[in-house]
């Protein structure tokens, strides 16, 4: 298939571009010519900004997609120029959305009115009636991350605008809180950080401990998305892309238990918590997410994890506590660290082909995060299809 990617130089986009490569696809990828992302390699450039769409028309009718895959609309205005431009060009979209779209989303944030909604959440389940929750300030944030988010950010809006459209038929895949390697949100940090400063536990509110949050790592959730846009039985269908559902608790336990700490997570009663680890969200609703329905209708599921050797993952070790030691403004214990992993790198030809391959981070670069230190649970619920049109 001929397939047409509009944002997968990004964090979630970069991953399914790779996919579809590996699978034999003839793919193009339309970003600004500023990447430099490996995961690309392989696929074809077209170079324009999203408000030269309508300019590219042409260039889009001489690839010829089978389908096109748009990882970052943000609003109903953006979504139907897309629309406006691909009738006629492909025979099928694939749009991104979130699982922020629920009105269990909104009743988290304290914005919808009546009673809490019943979950699991599945694609049936009621909309948010408050459209775009999110304040400016909010959305200063997101932008300074997501340089895709317009100012009239709405999932719902961009669904309405591409659902049931006659004359270009498009599939819907509402998106977790992703997490993995280029995470712009680093969703781990809030227990990775502790872990890492040995601390014998880490306070929860309890409200938050028992709270089922939507989740995916990375790379499943680009292999959901390739198994969408090549499926031809997707068109017209909104599917869900979730993880089996863990608790708060029992994520944070999980990375414990990966990272080999001995400690102790502490749910407490919120007026017990420490004021700033008390959640500002009504946690009496939870927000799990079922992703049955593209299991059972298109068969998928999460791809075997990858082996590798032990000095990739000393390398990964090493440029991950340089990042957190960088963090810490430990510029000395950042640069023992990086140094550490170039020369892991450098030692073996093959260890270097493997993380071309698989991360979209390079040796020595320290991510920023819109200029503050997340506390555990501060996480932006919510921001998914999270990526770049660089």
């Amino acid at each position: 298939m001929k397939i047409l990617i509009i944002g997968g130089s990004g964090f979630i986009g970069s991953f399914v571009v790779r996919d579809l490569i590996a699978a034999g696809h003839d793919v193009a990828v339309y970003h600004r010519g500023r990447t430099t992302n490996p995961l690309l390699k392989g696929a074809h450039g077209i170079i324009g900004d999203r408000a030269e769409l309508g300019w590219k028309r042409m260039d889009f009718i001489r690839v010829r997609p089978d389908v096109v895959i748009d990882c970052i609309l943000s609003s109903g205005v953006q979504a139907r120029g897309v629309m406006d431009v691909f009738r006629g060009v492909t025979p099928r979209i694939v749009v991104l959305s979130s699982q922020d779209v629920y009105r269990a989303y909104g009743i988290l944030l304290g914005l919808e009115p009546g009673a809490l909604q019943p979950t699991p959440i599945t694609e049936d389940s009621d909309l948010r009636s408050q459209l775009r929750p999110f304040g400016p300030d909010h959305l200063k944030h997101m932008q300074a991350i997501f340089n895709w988010v317009d100012d009239e950010y709405e999932k719902i809006e961009v669904e309405r605008a591409v659902v049931d459209d006659p004359d270009l038929p498009a599939t819907v895949l509402r998106l977790p809180m992703a997490y993995g390697p280029g995470d712009p949100l680093h969703r781990l940090y809030p227990y990775v950080k502790r872990i890492d400063d040995n601390r014998p536990a880490i306070l929860l509110e309890d409200g938050l401990a028992r709270m089922g949050l939507p989740r995916a790592y990375v790379e499943n959730v680009a292999a959901a998305i390739a198994l969408a846009a090549t499926a031809d039985r997707a068109k017209n269908t909104i599917y869900n892309v979730a993880e089996p559902p863990l608790t708060e608790l029992e994520w944070a336990r999980q990375i414990g238990a990966v990272a080999g700490w001995n400690g102790e997570i502490i749910p407490l009663a919120k007026d017990e918590t420490p004021t700033h680890l008390r959640q500002p969200y009504n946690t009496a609703q939870d927000w799990t997410v079922s992703g049955d329905r593209i299991r059972t209708e298109l068969g998928f599921k999460e791809p075997e994890p990858k082996t590798h050797s032990k000095p990739l993952w000393d390398f990964r070790l090493h440029h991950a506590l340089g990042r957190l030691a960088a963090r810490r403004g430990d510029a000395a214990g950042a640069k023992l660290e990086i140094d550490a992993a170039r020369k892991t790198l450098n030692a073996d030809t093959a260890v270097a082909r493997q993380q071309e391959r698989g991360s979209v981070q390079r040796v020595g670069e320290t991510p920023a995060v819109a200029g503050r230190e997340f506390s555990v649970g501060d996480s932006p619920i919510g921001e998914s299809g999270a990526d770049s049109l660089s």
